[in-house]
């Protein structure tokens, strides 16, 4: 009876394990399927879904008397090329009147535009300078060839802010 009993045991086992196998199997070819056709939602450095793709960031600070405050972000957008530049919600100014200019220049032992070899307008802000500005970076234009953002006071003629451009890190 010993034996029968042993015998009997061996086989429930062994038809367990085959159930537990065929379950598995049946659950990971199950999820194999729903997955195949996913639609990334975004998060991600947009190189693999033609997300915009963060390539440039930098921390505004304020020249001559005038306080800025705030971060910036370039995005660049994988099927185009095509760069935006924005401000972000975190963005101050205060002690300037009038309109101001962002720019973008190579110098980067002087944000004076004057002294730049390279400079592009990005655009200009009449007013309502707290928060997101964004423009588009000309066609054939790459960030990646400045060194600085300068924001230029237009009424009284002069840097009024400056970040220098860095790549961002690397997600993870």
């Amino acid at each position: 009876m010993y034996s029968v009993g042993t015998a009997l045991l061996k086989n429930q086992l062994f038809r367990y394990s085959v159930m537990k196998f065929v379950l598995f199997s049946l659950v990971l070819v199950t999820s194999v399927t729903a997955c195949k056709d996913r639609v990334d939602s975004g998060a991600s450095t947009g190189i693999e879904n033609n997300y915009p793709t963060l390539v440039r960031i930098g921390l505004f600070s304020g020249l001559n008397g005038v306080t800025i405050t705030g971060q910036l972000e370039i995005y660049q957008d994988v099927s185009t090329l095509r760069e935006t530049f924005e401000t972000l919600n975190d963005f101050q100014v205060s002690g300037v009147s009038g309109s101001i200019q962002f720019w973008l220049t190579d110098n980067a032992g002087s944000t004076d535009l004057n002294n730049s070899t390279k400079k592009l307008l990005l655009g200009v802000v009449e007013s309502s300078y707290p928060g997101i500005h964004s423009f588009s970076i000309q066609s054939g234009a790459r960030s990646s060839d400045y060194t600085h953002a300068v924001v230029f006071g237009v009424a009284g003629n002069k840097n009024v802010g400056k970040a220098q451009l860095v790549l961002p890190l690397p997600p993870g």
